[in-house]
């Protein structure tokens, strides 16, 4: 009986380290045309945050988030922002930490998209 309890407990401590989650790291704009627009993510086609962008002028500043995963291979993220939609490919396990970078160029919105197996150095 102890070792039925004890298997038991051995597998659930094994499931229960089995948390599946990706890092992302969302760079603070440095363009005032960005400033109060709508930061919306999806993974695969489900939202899984939201923030509204302030803009900075000093350095970069990042927020950072951990958004559960629920497919092994490859996943699609949706980003947008201000209206303007940007789609990108990623393999989970594969890549682990993700970097999102809005910035506005002649005078149109793009996301720079960055995929890594490491976390990313931020300072």
């Amino acid at each position: 009986m102890k070792k039925y309890i004890i298997l038991i407990l051995i597998t659930f401590t094994f499931l229960g380290c089995n948390k599946k989650e990706i890092g992302v790291l969302i760079q603070r704009p440095v363009d005032k045309e960005l400033d109060n627009k709508d930061l919306i993510i999806k993974l695969n086609d489900n939202e899984v945050y939201k923030e509204i962008l302030k803009f900075t002028d000093i350095i970069p500043l990042h927020t950072s988030t951990e958004i559960p995963i629920e497919k092994l291979g490859m996943n699609k993220l949706l980003v947008l922002v201000g209206g303007e939609e940007f789609e990108f490919k990623f393999d989970y396990p594969k890549d682990k930490y993700l970097l999102i970078s809005p910035s506005f160029i002649k005078n149109e919105i793009k996301v720079n998209f960055k995929k890594s197996k490491e976390k990313f150095k931020t300072y």
